[in-house]
C-alpha cells in the first residue's frame, strides 16, 4: 500500500528538507496530502515546492503555514498554481498577509475564487481550482484588511 498523506509538521526540516521534499514529489505519483507546517521551510523550501507542483499531479492538499515565507517565497508558488490543476487546498496561515494578498492578486487574474475560514481572528487561506467554489475574492481581500 503507498504512503497518500504526509505530515511532517513541526519537524523543522528547513529549506534543505523541503527541497528534498520536493525532489521527490516530481517523481512521486501517491502522495495527495502533504503537512509541512512549522517547519522554517522560508522562501527557498516554498521556491522548491513551486517547482515541484509544476510537474506533480498528485499533491491535493498543501500546508505551509508558519514557514516564514514571504512575497519571494509566495511568487513562485503563485505562479505554479497559475498550471497546477490538482492542487485543491493550499494552507498559509502564519505568513506574512501581504504575500498572501499578492497570491489573492494572480488568482484574480485568472478569475478563481477562493474559499477561506477565519478561526480566532487567524486568516486560514485556501485555495480552490473549482470555480464557483467559495467566497469572491472581493470578500477575501475585505477579510484581510
Amino acid at each position: 500500500m503507498a504512503v497518500t498523506h504526509l505530515h511532517l509538521g513541526f519537524n523543522l526540516i528547513g529549506a534543505e528538507g523541503a527541497t528534498q521534499l520536493a525532489e521527490m514529489l516530481k517523481i512521486n505519483l501517491a502522495i495527495t496530502e502533504l503537512d509541512l507546517m512549522y517547519n522554517k521551510v522560508g522562501n527557498e523550501g516554498a521556491a522548491q515546492m513551486a517547482e515541484a507542483l509544476k510537474t506533480n499531479t498528485t499533491v491535493t492538499e498543501l500546508n505551509l503555514g508558519c514557514n516564514e515565507i514571504s512575497e519571494k517565497g509566495m511568487t513562485p508558488l503563485a505562479e505554479a498554481l497559475k498550471t497546477n490543476t490538482s492542487v485543491t487546498s493550499l494552507f498559509l496561515e502564519g505568513n506574512p498577509r501581504r504575500p498572501i494578498a499578492q497570491i489573492l492578486q494572480l488568482l484574480r487574474r485568472n478569475r478563481l475564487q477562493v474559499p477561506v475560514a477565519v478561526e480566532n481572528r487567524k486568516l486560514v487561506f485556501v485555495w480552490c481550482a473549482q470555480i464557483g467554489r467559495g467566497l469572491p475574492v472581493e470578500i477575501l481581500e475585505m477579510i484581510m484588511r
